[in-house]
């Protein structure tokens, strides 16, 4: 797994050039992997050999080996989406292999494009899976670098504390296996920790300690960060001259190991240093050259930094259609970048208990037969704890739901809603809001668990405003559109839903629909989708929603269901990994629809119909179905 560079090149030069061999392959694309960050011209050969071999003889993993060096190598020159499509195909790939330690280093990729983009939820849910493989394979190199993600992360969300403490356990990883690229890159980042809380004198030292430690060993990228950040401090401390030399040789060890992030940062600071001065041409064509550096890249928070600086140059100028179109760019690119604070800020309780969890695990492997007992009873009580808080949580989110019920009014019902885990992001509403007249309301909140749940309380409080209306119900969703927007945009949270009325009097049926799937009504041995357009509810404020009709017959079968059944998924390895999908449904509804006596027979039929096909395969969505026959 961690074999040094001299043996790796050492191994590899007992093989002929020519050779295609699996061994071959796997020297060549660990070396790539191992020389990523040291020799990225030499690391880059080595890997499209080894992705032209890998292919020829369809050899899998050396094919994910190859893809996860060519994704760090696009994270490096800021191709982050590109980045992306590579570190998860390596991923998966190296997941359906059960090669563990190939899954954890292309994770590490992937959680660093995350935090490059801004999206810093995937990147810590990445990072904590990332040190969760990690210490199961006792792989310490990548238990220090995942501990240096989530610093990094923290450090991206103002949780100081937070990341002083992961940053701080790597370094110590670091220094005892005697890792110095990723000691320097620790130093580096604590001394921009330490001067971003005012710590400058510390903030100097760890920078100069990083610089000296990527000097023994080469690092060009080491010393062009610690130049880089050394140069920030000076010219926040007014040490202009002592700024230009430090930014001047950042750029000039860029040329050697070309990083595209550090080079318009570092441009970026020489842009703000000339418009402090007041030379205001020097920093435009600075910040200029930051943007041209960063064309085509996804680095958004350095982007968005140079177009403010831009709007305030250009206002100084006199140029005031230049200021508001960079500041509407400067304002856009960090919405898109902080658009998910708040559903981290949700997300944030399950992935800090999924950290505390693997701390406490690492902490009985230090303890070992130390106070192993004591350990043991916290890490259990801390368990209990969690139990307790989701039981709690599904006992309330079940509270939120209409009372089991074989009819409303004159209409039978059943309902069958299968949360993912203890709590889920479906919820529903069933009541007779006049004589004759039902009406049925299916939500399904974006992701799952702990953070849809919460989504569904919010969303059941605005359904109750409205709940019984007598608006046509294309008004109804466009004001329960309207108000979730205005209430809870900053969330960030959306959901779809589906509104029926029965009216059993006219035997007519209306439905509106907010991106939700096409539901069935199932009449006389056919079934009908359905249909009516609408945007997903929370995404646009001026959606606007359509509201069809359908008459009924005695006997007619209502279907709804969120997408969680048709998205039911069959076990990889044994079936393919298939959908359920609309044909199978279908299948399903029309050979059970007359021959289910009564809408819980139906339900069962069909709810059973689609386990059958998943297996043993993992539940991986929440799912609520509904069937109403009309008297």
């Amino acid at each position: 797994m961690e074999v040094a560079i001299p043996e790796l090149e050492s191994r590899l030069a007992g093989f002929p050039p020519a050779d295609a061999s699996f061994t071959r392959i796997d020297l060549l694309n660990q070396l790539a992997w191992e020389l990523a960050l040291l020799d990225p011209p030499r690391s880059r050969r080595l890997c499209i050999e080894a992705l032209r071999l890998a292919r020829r003889s369809d050899y899998q993993r050396g094919v994910a080996g190859a893809l996860r060096t060519q994704a760090y190598d696009c994270l490096v020159k800021t191709r982050l989406r590109r980045a992306l499509t590579l570190a998860h195909g390596a991923r998966n790939i190296f997941s359906e292999l059960g090669d563990r330690y190939g899954y954890a280093t292309a994770t590490d990729v992937a959680s660093n494009c995350y935090n490059y983009i801004g999206n810093y939820d995937r990147a810590l849910e990445l990072a904590v899976d990332y040190n969760e493989v990690s210490r199961e394979i006792h792989f310490r190199r990548g238990e220090a670098w995942s501990l240096y993600n989530m610093g990094m992360i923290y450090m991206a969300i103002d949780d100081d504390a937070q990341a002083r403490e992961r940053l701080e356990s790597a370094l110590e990883i670091f220094e005892l296996i005697d890792h110095p690229a990723g000691r320097s890159r620790v130093l580096f980042v604590l001394g921009g920790l330490f001067e971003k809380i005012g710590e400058t004198r510390k903030a100097l030292e760890y920078l100069e300690s990083s610089k000296r430690t990527s000097e023994e060993i080469g690092l060009a990228l080491g010393i062009a960060s610690a130049l880089m950040e050394l140069g920030r401090i000076h010219q926040a401390a007014g040490r202009i001259p002592e700024a230009l030399e430090c930014h001047r040789r950042c750029l000039e060890f860029t040329a050697e190991a070309p990083n595209k992030n550090i080079e318009a940062e570092t441009r970026l600071s020489l842009g703000r240093l000339a418009f402090d001065t007041g030379d205001l041409h020097g920093a435009s064509v600075e910040l200029h050259q930051a943007l041209r550096i960063l064309e085509n890249s996804e680095a958004l928070p350095i982007t968005w930094r140079a177009h403010k600086l831009l709007g305030e140059i250009s206002a100084a100028e006199g140029h005031f259609e230049k200021a508001y179109l960079h500041t509407r760019e400067y304002q856009r690119i960090k919405e898109t970048v902080h658009s998910n604070e708040s559903q981290f800020k949700l997300n944030n309780l399950q992935i800090r208990l999924r950290v505390e969890s693997a701390e406490k695990e690492a902490e009985l492997d230090r303890l070992r037969y130390e106070e192993k007992a004591e350990a043991e009873a916290r890490l259990s009580q801390t368990l209990a704890v969690l139990s307790e808080d989701l039981e709690l949580a599904r006992r309330v989110q079940r509270s939120l739901l209409p009372d089991p019920m074989k009819k409303a009014g004159e209409v039978e019902i059943a309902v069958h809603f299968e949360p993912m885990i203890q709590v889920g992001g479906d919820i529903y509403d069933i009541h007779e809001y006049a004589p004759g007249r039902l009406r049925l309301f299916l939500a399904d909140a974006t992701g799952h668990g702990v953070q849809a749940a919460l989504n569904t309380m919010l969303i059941k409080n605005e359904y109750e405003r409205l709940r019984d209306s007598d608006a046509p119900l294309n008004r109804i969703l466009s004001e329960l559109n309207l108000a979730y927007i205005r209430r809870f945009a900053s969330l960030n949270a959306f959901f779809t839903c589906t509104l029926i009325d029965l009216d059993t009097r006219d035997y007519e049926l209306r439905i509106a629909c907010g991106g939700h799937p096409e539901q069935y009504l199932y009449s006389a041995g056919k079934i009908t989708e359905l249909q009516a357009r609408g945007a997903v509810i929370g995404a646009f404020e001026g959606a606007v929603y359509s509201e069809a009709t359908a008459k009924l017959r005695s006997g007619d079968r209502l279907l709804m269901f969120s997408d969680g059944l048709e998205e039911i998924r069959a076990n990889r390895e044994t079936a393919g990994g298939e959908f359920y999908g609309v044909e199978r449904l279908r299948a399903s509804i029309q050979q059970h629809g007359d021959r289910a006596p009564s809408a819980a027979d139906l339900v069962e039929a069909i709810v059973a119909d689609a386990h059958r096909f998943r297996g043993d395969a993992p539940v991986t969505d929440d799912l609520t179905l509904i069937a109403a026959i009309v008297p």
